[in-house]
C-alpha cells in the first residue's frame, strides 16, 4: 500500500489523522501507520507524507507528533450543501467550465499557499482516478 496522493486525497488522510489523535488533537506515526494498516512501529511508511503536509499547512509538527491546522481541519471537515451538489450535477459543460476557470483563478491563482496546495493537490489525485 502506497501513501501518495494518487492513493488517499489529503482530506481522506487528514480524516484518519483526525481520528487516530489523542485528546490534544495530536497523532503519532505509528499510531497513523496503524491505523492505515500498516501495523505497529511502521511510523517510517507516513512521516514523508506528513512533512509534506507540514509543509504545505496542512498540519503542523509538535515535540509529540503531528495536529491538523485550521486549514487543515477544513479541508477534512468541509461539506457541500446539498443545494451546491445538485447544481454542480445539473450544469452544462459550458458552465462546469466556467465554475472551474473561477475555482482555479480564486484558489490557485489568488489563494494563498495553503490554498493552492489543497486544489492542486484534490485534482491530481481526480485526474490519476480517470486513467485507473
Amino acid at each position: 500500500m502506497s501513501l501518495t496522493v494518487f492513493d488517499f486525497t489529503d482530506r481522506e488522510l487528514l480524516l484518519v489523522i483526525r481520528d487516530a489523535a489523542d485528546a490534544e488533537g495530536v497523532t503519532t506515526g505509528d499510531d497513523l501507520a496503524e491505523a492505515l494498516g500498516y501495523g505497529e512501529k511502521a511510523a517510517h511508511r507516513v512521516t514523508p507524507r506528513l512533512s509534506w503536509m507540514v509543509r504545505y499547512g496542512f498540519l503542523e509538527r509538535n515535540g509529540k507528533g503531528w495536529r491538523l491546522t485550521g486549514d487543515g481541519h477544513d479541508i477534512a471537515i468541509g461539506v457541500l450543501r446539498p443545494s451546491f451538489e445538485t447544481g454542480l450535477v445539473r450544469m452544462t459543460l459550458g458552465q462546469r467550465v466556467l465554475a472551474m476557470r473561477a475555482l482555479a483563478d480564486q484558489s490557485y491563482v489568488r489563494g494563498d499557499d495553503v490554498q493552492a496546495a489543497a486544489v492542486r493537490r484534490e485534482w491530481q489525485h481526480q485526474a490519476a482516478r480517470r486513467g485507473r
